[in-house]
């Protein structure tokens, strides 16, 4: 999660990157918070798009990891 560190993104990338993590570990207490955030920047179409694209996301990496495959990370 170093986009939280990172001078690179936005408030409003920071934003939505909040959001879907609160999405993604199901975090009811930083949930209320990211939607607040969100809401902030984003309209409802772009946050169900961010939803939805969240949710997929979160799909596919189970289905890959109930297949046996592990991410490969290059050391």
């Amino acid at each position: 999660m170093a986009y939280k560190q990172s001078e690179l993104f936005s408030a409003k990338e920071k934003a939505a990157l909040n959001y879907a993590e609160a999405i993604s570990t199901v975090s009811y207490e930083k949930l209320q918070e990211a939607t607040k955030e969100v809401k902030r920047y984003f309209n409802n179409e772009e946050i169900e798009t961010i939803v939805m694209c969240t949710v997929l996301m979160d799909v596919w990496a189970r289905v890959f990891s109930v297949k046996g495959n592990l991410p490969y990370y290059k050391k």
